[in-house]
């Protein structure tokens, strides 16, 4: 994780922040991908203890336990929430996504597994991870049609194989300010979120909070 920064590997920080981690919540252990969020928060808090807390308060919220305790149930809720919001913020993209045999899990579950970090420069991840902390899931949502708003014209040219790659190595040098254009373009409030995804929930489905420990906030 971040191998241009050494006093990850050098000083044992993320390695520690992953293992205290792990006796803490050993019901979800180490899981791959979850470096990469414990990683941002060293980067920006001071010390081992406070990136911790929040490392464990911010796995504890709903969205990011579903995805990282690998909830099949619920993640697929999540990922029908994000298809409906596709399909009606940028129709024709989506259309084309069906027609090339493009789901969102081969994409979207892997942006929101690591909260952009894998994909996105960190500036941009920074910013995003700003409105997110605020706004939660309906932000997640909007980054990442941003993202496919962003690129739309060139995805719409590309076949199956063209698109995965793109979407999985997006460019390194994508215009930040653009992005945040697109971003705002897409109004999706936390509350038409929440209504859209009560409605996505099947007879039977775990319903959101099931099996969490969020009442158990650190400071």
């Amino acid at each position: 994780t971040f191998p241009q920064y050494a006093f990850f590997h050098e000083s044992g920080a993320l390695r520690q922040v992953l293992e205290i981690f792990v006796c803490y919540r050993p019901d979800i252990g180490y899981v791959q991908g979850m470096s990469y969020i414990a990683a941002i928060l060293l980067l920006y808090l001071d010390g081992e203890y406070e990136s911790f807390v929040a490392f464990a308060n911010l796995i504890s919220q709903h969205f990011c336990f579903d995805f990282i305790s690998l909830r099949k149930e619920q993640i697929d809720i999540h990922l029908r929430v994000f298809d409906h919001f596709f399909e009606k913020k940028l129709p024709v993209l989506f259309h084309h996504f069906q027609a090339q045999g493009v789901h969102s899990d081969v994409y979207y579950l892997e942006w929101c597994f690591t909260l952009f970090v894998k994909c996105l420069p960190l500036d941009a991840v920074t910013r995003i991870w700003d409105s997110y902390l605020l706004l939660g899931e309906c932000f997640c949502i909007r980054a990442a049609l941003g993202i496919l708003r962003m690129y739309a014209e060139h995805l719409r040219l590309m076949e199956m194989e063209q698109i995965l790659q793109f979407l999985q190595d997006i460019p390194s040098d994508l215009n930040i300010d653009e992005l945040f254009h697109n971003i705002s373009e897409l109004h999706i409030s936390p509350s038409t979120c929440s209504k859209v995804y009560a409605r996505m929930v099947k007879p039977g489905e775990a319903t959101r909070g099931e099996g969490t420990r969020d009442d158990c906030i650190l400071s």
